[in-house]
């Protein structure tokens, strides 16, 4: 398997642990040895690289590919587009695609109902409080987000901000670049639990199949 954008680790090593081989790759050096620090407490097999999604390396093939919370982070066309032929690239005939996205409709109606969350958290170095506030961007189905980490201890407080950009996904939108790039046998739901409908929540869970390849490939 391979974890598309894996972070800081936790679902490869997590699959590892249930027995399958499984490769992570991310662009961040700092995840990575997080990820690799996570493997070393686990004591499992997994191999970690420096990579992008984008272009993923072209003398690997999976016969799955997890990419969790990532495609979000794709704002342009054609990025959206290109990570789908990525996957498709390094994937058996036969293989299974799993992700997961913000879907737009409802992130607006949740959004539009509480744009700001706030949490307060004690820990070994002090209460430490996430806000974050959401702006909707209508025209790009994007989300305009500014986080603020504060950190108060004995020794004072802490305060970073993130501005950051996400763009939220259709049902529509999925569909067209998975039928584009060689994926079919598409399955929607709300969540992980495949008792949650598509619609339900506002994530959507997409599970593809990587059909058979015809003729020379395009990828």
């Amino acid at each position: 398997m391979l974890d598309a954008g894996c972070g800081t680790g936790a679902y490869a090593v997590a699959m590892a642990e249930r027995g399958f081989r499984v490769t992570g790759i991310d662009s961040s050096h700092h995840m990575l040895a997080e990820a690799r620090r996570r493997r070393s407490a686990g004591g499992v097999p997994v191999n970690f690289l420096v990579g992008d999604i984008l272009r993923l390396p072209v003398n690997l093939l999976f016969d799955a590919i997890l990419c969790r919370g990532v495609l979000n982070d794709l704002i342009d066309t054609a990025s959206r587009h290109t990570v789908f032929s990525s996957f498709a690239a390094a994937m058996r005939e036969g293989g299974i695609l799993i992700l997961d996205v913000r879907e737009w409709g409802a992130t607006v109606a949740r959004k539009t109902k509480n744009a700001v969350y706030e949490r307060t958290v004690a820990t070994e170095r002090g209460q430490l409080t996430f806000r974050s506030i959401t702006t909707l961007k209508p025209e790009s189905h994007s989300l305009l987000i500014s986080e603020t980490h504060g950190l108060r201890s004995s020794l004072g407080e802490d305060v970073v901000t993130f501005d950051f950009e996400m763009k939220c996904w259709t049902q529509e939108e999925l569909n067209s670049r998975l039928n584009d790039t060689g994926f079919g046998a598409v399955e929607y739901y709300g969540d992980f639990h495949s008792a949650v409908p598509a619609g339900a929540t506002d994530r959507l869970v997409a599970v593809a199949t990587r059909l058979e390849k015809e003729g020379p490939t395009k990828y």
